[in-house]
């Protein structure tokens, strides 16, 4: 049998392509490369990518989320159910839901489920652990005051025998950092920044750590101990940021050292002048020189800086913002200056909700008027406080409320109007108590009572007591016996006999 010859009816490649890409491709064609001839056997795989949109990733987002709202609301025990739910339908979870488990139980102060669920996570069969696991158990151990532990579990991790072979990071050493000085414990939280110097300085450009330790001085009761910091910025040759700034007005507003935080309020303005804009004061540096400035009383600077927040066209003046300049002026007993800027933040919050006052702010007033015993504008605020503020009016400032408007009526003279709102809050209250401002039995007697009573001497005329009884409207006039025959008035040596109503007066009219 002839030897069969095989031939393709297509021409021949050569012969197809154009004489443009045959010199191409003989003259320029890297040595990497074949002959076009020749190709690959199998095409490379392609790796596939993960379905980040499966219906079980999905579902673990959801959880996550769900985990968040509860930790949010210290509901612990939810957590865990929906947690065991989801394991019994997915097998197990991913390592981001086990870390929101975490931060649930460092957020409601249960330690001891935190380390369970760190154990947990550890076997080999879990999901594992990370960085993100660590800087969260030792921001607990920290907050719980476990210092000991925080630092055995931080060299364990320098020494590469930690569960996950975490690496060592500033930003695993800043949960503990900041827990230290949230609770003012300088002496610790020195102590783990030149433990750790080295890794905290990574970071050369940024003044954080700075930041953070000025922040714990502020914790403490030497809050001017920030200063110090502060020098200390100036020597590394650093800039101050804005948080620089405002956390040193903060130590000074709480040191009482307002003419200190004034001055750190030029500096930033002639430093954003100059250089950088980025240190122009906000609202949170107007908002704490106000609070230093109303414990102070200064109410012509305090009118000073309002005008300055105002005038200036790139300051956002929010809710708190509007808040503090409330609350100055009423420091200051400046009812009118609270008055316009209560008024103004009623108008603004037409057109931007975000400005709708908080309870807060309306117990202020209600507190400044039931003094005064200006009842009408004390009932106003009560009845504009349900609709016109923003949030959740909590059970015990609604108590406070009612209890501020039946203040202005008893300081008013209202006593039946005083009577008739005891008896609604009576009637609202399961577990009303006396002890509080509307039962006011824990209070003396002079906070309830708007001067001296009045009283005469039992020397004193019988048409002089009528007198008082119908030109001051005196339900009753106490009568004294002074110890001192020279003594006409009341005093502290005065014994009361007796009372003159105006029902005495009656039986007088009836047998003359």
């Amino acid at each position: 049998m002839k030897n069969l010859e095989f031939r393709s009816r297509s021409p021949p490649l050569r012969e197809t392509l154009p004489p443009s890409f045959l010199f191409i491709a003989t003259h320029f064609r890297p040595k990497s490369y074949v002959s076009f001839s020749r190709f690959p056997r199998r095409l490379p795989k392609i790796p596939k990518k993960s379905n980040t949109n499966s219906p079980q990733n999905l579902n673990l987002r959801r959880l996550t989320s769900r985990i968040v709202d509860l930790t949010r609301r210290k509901q612990l025990k939810q957590v865990f159910e929906e947690v065991e739910t989801a394991k019994r339908k997915y097998g197990k979870v991913n390592r981001i839901v086990m870390n929101a488990v975490m931060q649930a139980c460092i957020r409601c102060k249960d330690l001891d489920s935190a380390w369970r669920v760190f154990d947990e996570m550890s076997k080999l069969e879990s999901c594992g652990v990370d960085s993100v696991t660590y800087g969260i158990l030792l921001k607990g151990l920290g907050e719980a005051r476990k210092i000991d532990e925080a630092f055995q579990i931080l060299e364990s991790v320098e020494q590469g025998v930690a569960a996950g072979n975490p690496k060592l990071s500033p930003k695993l050493i800043y949960g503990l950092l900041n827990a230290l000085l949230e609770a003012g414990d300088m002496r610790r939280a020195n102590g783990l920044v030149a433990r750790y110097r080295l890794v905290l300085h990574e970071d050369t450009h940024s003044v954080l750590l700075y930041n953070l330790l000025m922040k714990g001085y502020t914790n403490t009761d030497f809050p001017l101990g920030a200063l110090t910091v502060r020098d200390e910025i100036m020597r590394q040759g650093l800039k101050p940021d804005k948080l620089t700034y405002n956390t040193l007005i903060f130590a000074c507003v709480k040191s009482g050292k307002t003419d200190a935080a004034i001055q750190f309020l030029a500096e930033m303005k002639e430093e954003a002048l100059k250089t950088n804009c980025s240190v122009l004061p906000d609202a949170v540096t107007y908002t704490t020189l106000l609070k230093g400035l109303g414990n102070e009383k200064d109410l012509f600077t305090i009118q000073k800086i309002v005008v300055e927040m105002k005038s200036q066209p790139d300051l956002f003046i929010d809710r708190t913002a509007y808040t503090a300049m409330a609350d100055a002026f009423l420091a200051c007993g400046s009812i009118r200056g609270a008055l316009c800027i209560f008024g103004e933040m009623i108008k603004q919050a037409g057109r931007n909700k975000n400005l709708m006052p908080k309870p807060h702010l309306y117990l202020s007033m209600m507190r400044v008027f039931a003094a005064m015993g200006d009842f009408d504008l004390a009932r106003k605020l009560h009845v504009h406080m349900w609709s016109g503020s923003v949030g959740s009016i909590s059970p015990s400032a609604r108590l406070e409320a009612d209890e501020l408007l039946m203040e202005a009526a008893l300081n008013g003279d209202q006593i039946d109007v005083a009577r008739q709102i005891l008896s609604n809050t009576i009637a609202k209250q399961d577990d009303f108590t006396w002890t509080t401002r509307g039962g006011m039995l824990d209070a003396p007697l002079s906070s309830l009572m708007r001067g001296p009573p009045p009283c005469v001497t039992t020397s004193t005329s019988i048409g002089r007591v009528i007198d008082l009884i119908l030109d001051k409207k005196y339900q009753m006039v106490v009568v004294v016996k002074n110890s001192n025959v020279y003594e006409t008035s009341y005093s502290s040596s005065a014994r009361p006999v007796g009372v003159f109503t105006r029902e005495k007066i009656l039986e007088l009219t009836v047998a003359s």
